[in-house]
């Protein structure tokens, strides 16, 4: 430790201790240290406390801050048109139907049950740990009597209020799991330091449990914040309220109170015995309790449907964020009479609204002043001026009816923590300062540019900059605008226009809305509506592609807004003064890259291409939001704050020019258009093709091709029909009948027949010299007839008492486009059945030659039985490589290695995980097994190391490709490069070594040593024995065990055993490794003396030579057989459609993939292939791979 040998530095002059389990402090002479852990934290996620005069900030881990800045700075190159909220998952219906179960009514609250994921939970007592959280906490509390008495409040107002009541003594030994102890804390919120709230600590565990851990959360019922911020505006006279203790409000279900228990002095006195509470209500700290207040909140409404008006229960839906209301209306009336209202319902439901506001006194009036917020409860409401509130964050003055910005006074520290620290403070959900604000986040981007440190000094250039924005943020709260979208004395409104101007500069882009209202006396009036200032993502983009993606950004505002403001419009424009992105949304029929393509469809999705409009630059407003503006400068912007003059007139004098249709479009890349020349181009295609075999061959779905054809004859008839004087207007005409599609259906059949059996269909009409079906035909065994101009089935069933269309279907070729087509569509309508479901349906009005044959290639081929039912790819089983026949090689010259276990070791008090690394030797079979303290980089490197000096270099390794093994070799390659540099020239691994990967997901091309890990698994458990695995060894007991196992594997034989017993022992990885097999040696060069010392050496080459000619004559033969994949199957190709297979994942969630890469090996099989995801690119073995639908050539 750094400083350890100057103790008095560190000695420790005053400690400030938490409650168990949380930090504490140590002061010393080089100031305060925080010591503690951070629950639920990823290992490798490391925190860093500073501290100073008492404030502590936690520093999280670098690359996780430059994560989430690098997502925000591209936040809006998304490609959906809308945020909508996700779809209910499994635990949110699981919730609902709680609710839907449980809730009563009692003593005019609601009741509902704890929303438990398992019923028959059982708990453990926690009491001890309840009692010590208890008595930490009356040590704090003795040392402040100021929050010791208004912590007591707090506790002894539970009770008094039905919050919470003594448990009986009859439940105080309850012991059936369902009781729980929840130790609990007081907090002070920033703007509120004389109030407590005592919160209680639901998420903390005991024994591996907790309640948060037992609860559902349950789905997101929460109205949006700028939706209901956006209604707060809509009308003149505005509401504020506030439900009083919106969580006690709902009760729990008696039975299950005692999950809810507390420890808590009588009367706050801490020197005697704590007493067991319990909480009779849904409380503050669970998870589910937001949920379950806003589902009580909701049903007080649903249940008071036809009892209360309809703008009540409207307002309860839709104006409440959480416990907080804004609502607007149009005159105190409305308002006092909304008040009243509102207050009746709610009551039924057991909520109360209080700290009631409001920018009228005669709405003020008619509340109760005990309800009244507390700024105005001892406040002349005749004389003195209304006081500025918040408003869901949001600065109000309803003396004046703004809105505004107030800020303290901040650190001024050049630092990019500090800059987003202060950024992020700048509370704008309306986009009011989005252009001030803009300017900092472009300081933010150059500095990520930079890759400059969280706490590093920024460069002189950014520094300046930040000293500007800081003195400018003083001005911050000179910017303002109308609470209210309509004027004094506007009257009724007769035309409303949303109006979206986008634009986009190399720094960053931006969209500003706003509502043009006209009134019956022809007077306009335009209002601030919200906005947005983006900063350019990181990746640098075109100007273009930048003026596109703020359209997009308009569409998407505009979508939000009509979906949460709920009002009646007229018009909607956008505005953009690119001419390049107007073109682009005027053109249909050219095709664009896939950037450009995704952006189009939004803006096509969610606009017409008659409401875009172009603006110049100059009248832009949205061009501030694109470049930034400082706040002085800001506030003269009057085109900011009201929109372009030009919208307060008549729409004459607009800006006239609108989309129109290109005659050359701009590209959408970087090249400039000058750049390239120009060829032209001339090509005539002369089509010999059938126009009747044309239209058939044009559709891909048999309904569709039925109906193309059924508006043909239709319309043929209708030119007939004119000449006979038959109406061509009437309704008949417009629209298709039964009768329609079944004469499209014969007359396709017709056509197909007399494309392919023109010479049956002669012979049956008894047009030719020869009468009958010729010998040859297909169609001989089917006795065919002809009826109609149909040809049918003659067949033998004429006396079965079945339909006509069984008995004599219509002969249909197999080899034919729409028969193709027909039989798709019955294997959709038979849900995708087999074969002979399939031939059974067809045969119910049609008859196929070979439809068996065709129907199971459709089947085969469907794309959805693929992704259903396909199997895994797979290829011949290949060659053995090299480094697994080689001979004559010392072993552990060509290696596998891979990962195994973990397990479980005892260090002192301390539980530890150690992992077991395996090398495979590929020739001769041997194992070589390491211990490893982790599965890093570093750890991995150190096995390896370990493995060198007791077995020797190696030429080649292979392994899996695992993140610590790619790793290790990135940092050996520099290692033995250092190493060639000092000329280490004794040094074995100077000359390196070969590593090869597998690719990802590909186990099965490292069997060799996964069998071996199979094996150890195997021998694990014997030698320990199952009982003894669960228990916890220390490290040498874990070292020993892995040498036994290494020592048995070894012994195992490679051959197969001779009952004959004058036959050679089998050999093994131990007749090379030790050289201790029992071999007889035969008489040769060699005499009995060789088995001294001074001649070992001969005894052991010659004992390696033997290993290696029996090797070759006995083991290596035995390689020769394939065990599968024995026949060459189709390679994968370029712009394959495939599954891509995840073993941990449900097959319905299995990725699509295109293949943009094959890897073939040295006989041309294709064994491993590159694909594209919809969000990335990877390798993965065709095992891997599912083929969905094969690239056409």
């Amino acid at each position: 430790m750094i400083g350890a040998n100057v103790p008095s530095a560190s000695m420790p002059l005053e400690i400030k201790a938490g409650d168990i389990e949380e930090p504490y402090a140590i002061r010393s002479r080089l100031g305060w240290l925080v010591y503690g852990i951070q629950a639920q934290e990823q290992a490798d996620i490391h925190k860093v406390c500073f501290c100073k005069q008492e404030e502590v900030s936690i520093i999280p881990r670098q690359e996780e801050l430059e994560r989430k800045f690098k997502d925000f700075c591209n936040m809006e190159f998304t490609e959906r048109l809308s945020d909508h909220r996700e779809g209910l998952s499994v635990d949110d219906k699981t919730f609902l139907d709680i609710m839907e179960k449980s809730i009563t009514k009692k003593d005019n609250h609601y009741q509902i049950d704890l929303p438990l994921k398992q019923r028959d939970v059982a708990m453990p007592n926690n009491k001890d740990q309840a009692e010590r959280f208890l008595e930490r906490q009356g040590q704090k509390l003795s040392k402040n009597k100021e929050i010791h008495e208004q912590y007591t409040t707090f506790m002894n107002d539970l009770e008094k209020q039905g919050y919470a009541e003594k448990v009986p003594e009859a439940d105080l030994d309850r012991h059936d799991g369902k009781v729980w102890y929840i130790p609990h804390h007081g907090v002070y919120h920033p703007q509120k330091p004389g109030k407590i709230r005592v919160v209680f600590n639901c998420p903390i565990s005991y024994k591996g449990k907790s309640l948060n851990q037992e609860l559902l959360q349950g789905p997101d019922l929460t109205n949006r914040l700028l939706g209901v911020l956006l209604r707060w505006r809509k009308e003149k006279v505005a509401i504020m309220a506030d439900i009083q203790s919106m969580f006690y409000q709902v009760k729990v279900t008696p039975d299950q109170c005692d999950m809810l228990r507390y420890l808590w002095w009588p009367e706050g006195n801490i020197t005697k015995e704590p007493v067991a509470y319990r909480m009779l209500v849904h409380l503050f700290g669970a998870t589910s309790s937001p949920s379950c207040s806003n589902y009580a909140l909701k049903r007080t409404a649903k249940d008071n449907e036809g009892c209360a008006k309809e703008e009540v229960l409207d307002a309860i839906q839709k104006d409440f964020y959480v416990d907080d209301f804004l609502k607007s209306v149009s005159t105190p009336q409305e308002g006092i009479d909304l008040a009243e209202s509102l207050r009746q319902v709610l009551s039924k439901g057991g909520f109360k609204l209080t700290k009631w506001s409001s920018n009228r006194r005669e709405v003020l009036d008619s509340i109760p002043k005990e309800e009244h917020a507390v700024e105005l409860k001892d406040l002349d409401l005749q004389r003195e001026v209304l006081p500025t509130e918040r408003a869901l964050g949001v600065r109000w003055d309803p003396e004046n009816d703004q809105l505004g910005f107030k800020l303290k006074e901040m650190s001024r520290k050049a630092t990019r923590r500090n800059i987003l620290s202060v950024m992020s403070s700048v509370y704008d959900p309306f986009g009011l300062a989005a252009p001030f604000v803009l300017k900092a986040k472009i300081i933010l981007q150059e500095l990520c540019q930079a890759k400059l440190d969280w706490d590093q000094s920024i460069p002189e250039k950014q520094k300046m900059e930040w000293e500007h924005w800081m003195n400018e943020l003083q001005n911050l709260d000179q910017v303002k605008t109308e609470r209210c979208l309509k004027p004094k004395n506007f009257g009724i409104v007769t035309n409303r226009q949303l109006h979206h101007f986008a634009d986009a500069s190399m720094d960053g882009y931006g969209v500003v809305t706003y509502l043009r209202q006209t009134d019956e006396n022809e007077e306009v009036h335009v209002a601030f509506l919200t906005a947005k200032a983006r900063v350019a993502p990181l990746k640098p983009h075109t100007i273009v592609k930048m003026e596109l993606t703020a359209a997009t950004l308009a569409v998407k505002q505009d979508s939000m807004i009509k979906r949460e403001m709920n009002m009646e419009l007229d018009e909607t424009v956008f505005w953009t003064d690119s001419q390049t992105v107007l073109k682009y949304i005027a053109n249909e029929t050219a095709r664009y890259p896939v950037f450009v393509t995704n952006r189009l469809s939004i803006i096509r999705d969610g606009s017409e291409t008659n409401q875009w409009k172009y603006i110049p630059t100059k009248l832009n407003p949205a061009d501030h939001a694109s470049r930034g503006l400082d706040a002085s400068e800001l506030t003269k912007k009057k085109e900011w704050f009201e929109g372009p003059e030009f919208l307060k007139q008549s729409e004459e004098i607009w800006p006239s020019e609108g989309v129109k249709a290109p005659a050359r479009m701009e590209k959408a890349d970087d090249t400039k258009s000058g750049d390239l020349d120009e060829t032209h181009i001339h090509a005539t295609m002369i089509n010999k093709e059938d126009p009747i075999s044309a239209l058939l061959s044009h559709y891909s779905d048999w309904d569709k091709l039925k109906r193309g054809v059924a508006w043909i004859l239709k319309f043929k008839k209708m030119l007939q029909g004119k000449g006979k004087g038959i109406d061509g207007n009437s309704s008949e005409m417009f629209s298709l009948t039964n009768k329609d599609i079944e004469d499209a259906e014969i007359a396709i059949v017709k056509q197909l027949q007399l494309e392919s059996f023109p010479e049956e269909m002669k012979r049956l009409a008894g047009h030719g010299e020869e009468k009958g079906v010729p010998k040859r035909s297909t169609l001989i065994n089917l006795d065919p007839e002809l009826s109609n101009g149909l040809l049918q089935v003659g067949g033998r069933l004429q006396n079965a008492q079945i339909p006509s269309s069984a008995k004599h279907q219509y002969i249909l070729p197999k080899k034919h486009h729409v028969t193709t087509l027909l039989m798709q569509y019955i294997h959709r309508r038979v849900g995708h059945q087999g074969q002979n479901h399939m031939v059974a349906e067809l045969r119910q009005k049609f008859w196929v030659v070979g439809a068996g044959v065709l129907a199971r290639n459709i089947a085969r081929k469907c794309v959805i039985c693929r992704k259903n039912q396909g199997k895994a790819g797979h290829q011949k089983m290949a060659e053995l490589p090299r480094s697994r026949v080689q001979s004559d090689e010392p072993a552990f010259t060509r290696v596998g290695m891979d990962y195994f276990g973990p397990f479980e070791i005892k260090c002192g008090r301390s539980i530890r995980k150690r992992y077991g690394v395996i090398f495979t030797c590929l020739s001769c079979r041997g194992v070589h097994i390491e211990v490893a303290s982790s599965l890093d980089t570093s750890s991995c490197i150190e096995a390896i190391r370990r493995f060198i000096s007791r077995r020797g270099p190696m030429k080649e390794m292979f392994s899996d490709n695992g993140t610590n093994l790619v790793g290790a070799e990135r940092e050996l390659k520099q290692a033995l490069k250092e190493l060639n540099q000092d000329q280490l020239i004794n040094f074995h691994a100077n000359h390196g070594m070969k590593w090869h990967f597998n690719p990802p997901a590909a186990s099965h091309q490292g069997g060799v040593w996964e069998r071996q890990i199979r094996t150890v698994r195997k021998i694990l458990c014997a030698v320990m024995r199952e009982q003894y695995l669960k228990s916890y060894q220390n490290e040498e007991q874990l070292h020993t065990f892995m040498c036994e196992v290494e020592a048995v594997i070894n012994s195992r034989p490679l051959t197969r055993c001779s009952d004959n017993p004058n036959d050679l022992d089998v050999i093994s990885p131990n007749s090379l490794l030790t050289m201790k097999g029992s071999t007889t040696l035969p008489p040769g060069i060699f005499d009995d003396k060789d088995i001294y010392a001074k001649k070992r050496w001969k005894q052991m080459q010659y004992l390696a030579d033997l290993f290696w000619k029996r090797w070759v004559r006995e083991y290596l033969p035995s390689l020769q057989r394939r065990q599968k994949w024995l026949q060459p199957s189709r390679n994968l190709q370029v712009g394959d459609i495939v599954l891509v297979i995840d073993e941990t994942a449900h097959r319905c969630s299995w990725s699509m993939a295109r293949v943009q890469e094959v890897m073939p090996d040295n006989k041309g099989f294709v064994r491993r292939a590159k694909v594209k995801t919809a969000t990335t690119s990877l390798v993965r073995p065709v095992t891997k791979l599912c083929i969905l639908l094969e690239q056409e050539i």
